[in-house]
Order: C-alpha cells, then structure tokens, then sequence
C-alpha cells in the first residue's frame, strides 16, 4: 500500500491509497488489507480514494455481492466496505483472460458515493 495526501479548496484534503493484493495472498495478508482498510478511515481527511488490484474475482460489484460463505475472504471484505460506509465505483469488468469469466479485479473506492461520476 502507498499513501499519498492531497491539500485541496479549504480545508478539504484527499487521501489516495494504491493497493495491489495478489490473488495468492494469504489469511493473514487478507486481514493485513482489512485492518489497512480500517486505519486509512480513520485518518484525518475529508475526501479517501482507495484504487488497485484487489484480485477478489468472485464478487459480483454489480449487486455488491460475494460468495455464502461468511469466511469467505471476497465476502469479509465487502462486509469491511459497508461497515467503514466505503463506496465501490467500478462495475464492468476491468480484467479478460481466455477461458475465465470477465470480472472487476481493479476498483475504484471512495468514502463519498457520488465522487466518482465516470
């Protein structure tokens, strides 16, 4: 994870967070990414963009929805977006591979629903 703060209009100032978690990872990096989740909401800024590879393929960020499985880490993590009111702005696909189903590997995360239009 790499942080960067940007001082905007007033007092507002913005957060960005570049992620790349590998679709390897284990439970303990799964946490690890969690708990980054976590503190980069607590930081004293008034706008959080958080952007990468989140390598998590099963979610579906169409309907904002992940495998049953509670433990499940896809679903855990979801689970993080909404108690921390994170938003998830990419729906389409952003990842093609032959033989696999498209899905939205890189997203966009921001804790403003409206802050990214396109």
């Amino acid at each position: 994870s790499l942080w960067c703060e940007l001082k905007l209009k007033g007092a507002d100032n913005l957060l960005i967070d570049m992620v790349y978690r590998s679709p390897n990872c284990n439970r303990d990096n799964h946490d690890h990414l969690r708990s980054l989740m976590h503190i980069t909401t607590k930081v004293n800024t008034s706008h959080i963009m958080i952007m990468g590879d989140f390598s998590y393929g099963e979610i579906n960020w169409k309907n904002g929805t992940s495998p049953n499985e509670l433990t499940n880490p896809a679903t855990t993590f979801v689970e993080t977006l909404r108690d921390l009111y994170l938003h998830q702005h990419i729906t389409e696909p952003t990842h093609y591979r032959a033989d696999q189903h498209p899905n939205a590997l890189d997203v966009i995360i921001t804790n403003e629903e409206g802050m990214i239009h396109n």
